[in-house]
């Protein structure tokens, strides 16, 4: 008897069931099958606006800099463009009018960051992008604000006020109508007329469709008309009505 419970002791263990719980030869453990996997509906919206905001490392200006690909992609389209690349220059167009339309810009959610995360995302020129609410708080501060904290609460020189470093904050989507904004906003340096100018990437993008189109090139021509039609900008297209008054009614008016 107690030969017989050593043995089962030692049959029975991992991959290795009792023989009263064993599956029997030619039956199934598993009469139903296994559960197809459902996989959960694409959403293509959702899916490319997490591609679009997938950061990778890029060298700007010298510097290596985490930057979206969304970014990444309306910068090298607008500088082609910009050098002349008509084909460029068209799709630029085309989503300046859809990213710049006025009821695109309303669709806008309200967010509240620190000075750290504006910083890390829109880099030193964050006050451009950005509403920034500090600066009546350092005027009746005085000498506290913007990294000039109360003395109670400085760091001892010596120490690191966060010894684990300074955790990575959660990416925040953002669409590409505010990237393609934000790029199309960014200044730049051009050299023209004698001189190097500083303006926004659009701008110098329209001087450059303009300058073309002045250069008798028909498809730059007609894409500034299309610019025209897209922006009409503020003048009144009408003819004006002109009154004339003399100069003792003016006085009077």
């Amino acid at each position: 008897m107690t030969n017989r419970f050593k043995k089962q002791d030692f049959d029975v263990g991992y991959g290795k069931p009792p023989v009263l719980k064993r599956f029997k030869k030619g039956v199934s453990g598993n009469p139903s099958g296994r559960p197809k996997r459902t996989s959960e509906p694409i959403d293509p919206g959702s899916l490319l606006e997490a591609l679009d905001n997938e950061e990778i490392m890029v060298r700007d200006n010298g510097k290596r800099k985490r930057m979206s690909k969304a970014e990444i992609s309306f910068r090298q389209l607008m500088t082609k463009a910009t050098k002349g690349d008509l084909k460029a220059a068209r799709l630029v167009v085309k989503m300046a009018k859809n990213y710049f339309a006025p009821e695109v810009r309303t669709q806008s959610r309200l967010e509240v960051v620190n000075v750290a995360e504006a910083n890390r995302r829109y880099g030193s020129k964050w006050p451009s992008y950005v509403s920034y609410t500090g600066g009546q708080e350092m005027n009746e501060r005085g000498s506290v604000g913007y990294r000039k904290p109360p003395k109670a609460s400085q760091f001892k020189k010596g120490e690191s006020g966060n010894p684990k470093g300074r955790p990575r904050c959660p990416q925040v989507a953002l669409s590409p109508a505010f990237i393609f904004r934000k790029v199309a906003n960014e200044l730049i340096s051009v050299e023209g007329e004698g001189d190097i100018q500083t303006m926004t990437r659009f701008e110098a993008l329209l001087r450059q469709i303009h300058t073309m189109a002045l250069n008798k090139d028909p498809s730059a021509a007609r894409l500034l008309d299309q610019l025209r039609e897209g922006f009409p900008g503020t003048a009144p297209t009408g003819d004006p009505t002109i009154l004339v008054f003399s100069d003792a009614d003016m006085r009077i008016l």
